[in-house]
């Protein structure tokens, strides 16, 4: 494993090695060899998104923290989901944000805590000045989450992959507002 994890009260999150996603595609017994933890049959709603990390970790190897974690739900020691940067900052100090929580494990405040959690280590570095998240374009839970941490719709959009989606932004200001005002 890796020397850098992220604690929250009830998860861990660990940051993805090419290994660790190819035990994932493997299944549960491959993953829980390697890593100790148990993985749930149904983990994810885009398997794609697999694939698509190990291509990017072949390219590009993140630099901590920007990265993509494997959230491991600690008082069941297993895999809940995945969440992260999706890539380094650009130049005007934009990261994106990304989460998905395994079917088994919504509806529990994992998903709110693991965006806490990355929207806390993006402000805590210096070089960031907003934070943007994509959801498909529709009223959804990731909606209802994004807009309690202090997003903001900005547009929507026409994904290649996904189709219609929407374009939601947090700043540092508001981030700190929201801080100071202690609604976070």
């Amino acid at each position: 494993m890796v020397d850098f994890q992220i604690n929250t009260s009830r998860l861990t999150l660990i940051p993805f090695t090419i290994p660790m996603l190819e035990s994932i595609k493997k299944g549960p017994e491959s993953f829980f060899a390697l890593t100790s933890f148990d993985l749930p049959l149904k983990f994810t709603e885009f398997p794609d998104s697999m694939d698509y990390t190990i291509a990017h970790f072949t390219k590009i190897r993140p630099e901590i923290p920007w990265t993509s974690y494997a959230i491991i739900f600690n008082a069941e020691n297993t895999y809940a989901g995945q969440g992260g940067f999706k890539s380094s900052p650009d130049p005007e100090g934009n990261i994106e944000l990304g989460y998905e929580i395994a079917e088994p494990f919504r509806l529990k405040g994992l998903a709110n805590e693991t965006i806490e959690a990355l929207i806390d280590i993006a402000f805590g570095k210096q070089e960031i000045n907003r934070i943007v998240a994509h959801t498909l374009a529709e009223q959804n839970i990731s909606n209802h989450l994004l807009i309690k941490h202090g997003f903001v719709f900005e547009m929507a959009l026409e994904d290649a992959e996904d189709g219609k989606i929407w374009k939601w932004t947090l700043s540092r200001s508001v981030y700190h507002l929201r801080k100071l005002m202690h609604t976070v």
